[in-house]
């Protein structure tokens, strides 16, 4: 007894599903024979480019970062040297605000100065101006803004550091003080 087997049949509505399946198939290979090609390099005068893009963003992210950072530095340090107020004495008192004052206002004005700096260089481009050549000069005025920096970072940071350290010693006598009181 030979029994042969019926060819299965398929229906019209499986038969329309893969030959779907069969063209979307052939579709993601083409996709990805192109993915898989080997991408072109980048000329040099590209890579330059994106390299100066992206430490421009790593500068802005890291000035941002400092920024912040320098906030919250000096609300600390302005909040212990309020608090401390009536357990200083007024020689002292007046010597730590002098160093956090000349600390935040170095700060300042170096912000004004790059603020101003920034102002400068986009008032002077107008909207029929090539946005390349306006590009390059905001850039040029960043520069300057960025060398100036190392001019008030110093002052900046000695003094508020000095605040901080001298405030940071009377909190530390104050707080052995009342412990040996109550030892």
């Amino acid at each position: 007894m030979n029994q042969e087997q019926p060819e299965p049949s398929f229906q019209p509505e499986l038969v329309e599903v893969l030959s779907d399946l069969h063209v979307r198939l052939a579709e993601v290979e083409g996709v990805l024979a192109i993915a898989q090609r080997p991408q072109a390099r980048p000329s040099e005068d590209e890579r330059r480019k994106r390299t100066q893009e992206y430490i421009e963003r790593d500068e802005k992210s890291n000035e941002t970062y400092a920024q912040i950072i320098l906030a919250i530095g000096y609300a600390g340090l302005f909040t212990l040297w309020v608090q401390l107020k009536d357990s200083i004495p007024a020689w002292y008192y007046f010597f730590t605000g002098l160093l956090a004052l000349i600390s935040v206002s170095t700060f300042v004005i170096y912000e004004i100065i790059k603020v101003g700096l920034a102002g400068y260089a986009n008032s002077k481009w107008s909207e029929d101006a090539d946005l390349d050549i306006w590009w390059r000069q905001r850039m040029k005025y960043d520069e300057v803004g960025r060398k100036l920096w190392k001019y008030f970072y110093f002052p900046c940071f000695a003094t508020g550091t000095a605040a901080a350290a001298l405030l940071g010693i009377r909190l530390l006598w104050n707080c052995m003080r009342s412990a040996l009181i109550y030892a």
